[in-house]
């Protein structure tokens, strides 16, 4: 099986996250803008050449403390086989508290 990596970007609010993916991405239609919170949920953006996916980037909402959000995720991971059970256990531990907001935009602990 051969999958095509996934690349998040992540950091603080508006700081250029959407630019960097529109770019990578080639898409002209990712919304960019100067005030911050243009994106308020993840939207994923494959790159596809001859019809094959080479990779996935996804743009995401911007952390307040995003090395926080690493430092327990590299807490919290074994290998890199388990990142995404890693990042899974991040948003259901922090699903319902003021940490982790609905639109995942902000950490506030």
């Amino acid at each position: 099986m051969n999958t095509a990596p996934i690349f998040a970007v992540v950091g603080h609010p508006n700081k250029g996250k959407s630019s960097v993916v529109a770019t990578l991405s080639q898409n002209d239609a990712i919304a960019i803008a100067l005030e911050p919170g243009t994106t308020r949920k993840r939207q994923s953006y494959p790159l596809s050449v001859d019809g094959r996916v080479l990779y996935t980037l996804v743009d995401t909402p911007g952390f307040q403390r995003p090395r926080r959000v690493l430092e327990w995720l590299e807490a919290h991971s074994v290998s890199a086989s388990d990142h995404s059970e890693t990042v899974r256990a991040f948003v259901l531990q922090h699903q319902a508290t003021a940490v982790l907001p609905t639109s995942v935009s902000c950490w506030h602990h």
